[in-house]
Order: structure tokens, then sequence, then C-alpha cells
């Protein structure tokens, strides 16, 4: 659960400015305290000042209203619950001593909350594409060692006929440990 959506907000919570509607909702949320309410709606000041502020609003006819007609509505249970549930998620995720299945449990379900897990469609399609840059990167690189013993061959080649022609050296047919094709090397008769 989380804090109801303006859609379900009733009118006079609506027609607040927006610090005096998330009083209203901190109030509720946090069972009862004005200062604590206050703080998290941003209003500033010292500890007195802003006990001051959360009793002035609390005597506003307006806030009243809204408070009643939460309450009506029954979206006061809905805020307060919420945040209490978020609240000892933390605390189990962030327990040293907890058990570790329930910790891993709680940060699950905080991960969910948060939007951090991914949709298990959207993790078996990344991870399919994935697998296939994966094959396109072996498949590049067999084309890259093909090349490099190509290039290797065609390097011991020339070096065999730079030295036939310069030394006139009889060429024979050899093969090489590593490679399945013949080479063509030098002996001295």
């Amino acid at each position: 659960m989380s804090d109801p959506t303006p859609a379900e907000l009733p009118a006079s919570v609506l027609a607040l400015p927006d610090r005096q509607r998330r009083f209203v909702i901190e109030y509720l949320a946090n069972g009862g305290n004005a200062v604590a309410a206050a703080t998290e709606a941003g209003y500033k000041g010292a500890y007195s000042t802003r006990a001051e502020q959360g009793h002035r609003l609390l005597k506003s006819a307006k806030i009243t209203r809204a408070l009643s007609d939460l309450t009506t509505q029954q979206l006061a249970p809905k805020i307060g619950s919420a945040r209490w549930v978020l609240k000892r998620l933390e605390e189990e995720a962030s327990d040293a001593n907890a058990f570790a299945p329930n910790k891993t449990r709680a940060l699950d379900l905080l991960g969910k909350y948060l939007g951090l897990q991914r949709d298990p469609t959207q993790t078996a399609l990344l991870e399919a594409q994935i697998e296939e840059k994966r094959v396109i990167l072996a498949e590049r690189r067999l084309a890259l060692e093909e090349k490099k013993i190509a290039l290797e061959k065609a390097r011991l080649e020339l070096a065999q006929l730079r030295r036939v022609a310069e030394g006139g050296g009889v060429p024979t047919v050899v093969q090489l440990a590593w490679v399945d094709e013949p080479k063509v090397e030098e002996v001295d008769p």
C-alpha cells in the first residue's frame, strides 16, 4: 500500500496548499504527531516553532475538515499502515541478527515496492539478447583466430619463398603440429 492517489483524496484535501496537504497526510501517517507532520511537510525552524505551527494548523477549519474527510473515507488506515509495513521491512532487512531468509524476503519486497525488480518476461528477453551477443562475439573470435592462422601461414610462405629466391634451396612439404595444412620448408641438399 502507499499514500492515496490524488483521485482517491477528498476535495477538501485537494483544495489545501501543498504543504498543508502534506501535513494532513503526514499527521495521519505518523499517528497524530503534529511536530513530526510539520517537519515532514517542510515547515522549518526550531522544535518549538514547528510545534506551534503544527498546533496552529490543527486549529484551522480547513485542516480539521480535511482530516475528518480522510478519516470518514477510511483513507487514514491506508496511509498509516503502508508506512508501518515499509518501516518494518526496512528494519527487518537491516537487522544484523535477523534470520537470513526473512532478511532476504524483506529486501525482495522492498525491491518490488521501489521498482528495482524486473518483470520475468523482461528478464527472459534481456537474457536472450545477452546470449545472442555472446554467440556473435564467439563467432567473431573464431573468425579472428582463422584470420590469424591464415596470416601466419602467409607469413611463413613468404619467408620460405624469400629464402628459396635468395639461396636457391629446394622446397619440401611438411606439416605443422598446430595447423592441418601443409607448409613449405627449405631443405639443404
